[in-house]
């Protein structure tokens, strides 16, 4: 029987070695054919010129705006640039008539909080004659009674009893 060579560390290296030399090689070799190939392509010497996208208008109106925005100079003739703003409305808003101007169509609006007011006296008035009723109260049921009924009072006070309430419920002429 035949035992076949063993092969030690330092062998593996070198063949490691080998192989990675040899993948460099391959490497310049492509490297050096893919320079010659756009060197074929390009013409030496040329510089390449970039692309840029450039408008061009086709309506013979290109000066024109299009749209209500429209850049002009200042009307010094300096060199400062502004924009106009070109309103369409601005025609259409004309007065009609002579006789029909803006400010004699103002008419004039009152807000009254009467009413709500007369309800949050009237909700104070009935507070204070509960709380009279719950000091000379001897029974304790009914006085037990007389506080819920204070404390339902009180909840629809504060409630109604503010700014928000009042323009809510006012009557405007």
């Amino acid at each position: 029987m035949e035992i076949g060579r063993i092969r030690n560390v330092y062998d593996r290296e070198e063949d490691v070695e080998k192989l990675r030399k040899l993948r460099e090689r391959e490497k310049e070799e492509a490297v050096r054919k893919a320079g010659e190939e756009i060197s074929k392509e390009k013409p030496v010497g040329k510089p390449e010129k970039k692309s840029t996208d450039e408008y061009l208008p086709q309506d013979k109106e290109a000066g024109e705006s299009a749209g209500i925005y429209m850049p002009s100079v200042d009307g010094d003739g300096n060199s400062n640039r502004k924009i106009d703003f070109d309103d369409p409305e601005k025609e259409s808003k004309k007065p009609e008539s002579p006789a029909e101007d803006p400010e004699e169509k103002a008419e004039e609006v009152t807000c009254n909080t009467d009413k709500v007011d007369r309800e949050i006296e009237k909700l104070k008035r009935k507070k204070a004659r509960l709380k009279q009723q719950i000091e000379r109260e001897p029974d304790g049921e009914k006085k037990e009674d007389l506080e819920r009924e204070l404390e339902q009072v009180e909840a629809e006070l504060k409630q109604k009893d503010n700014d928000t309430y009042r323009m809510q419920h006012a009557e405007f002429s």
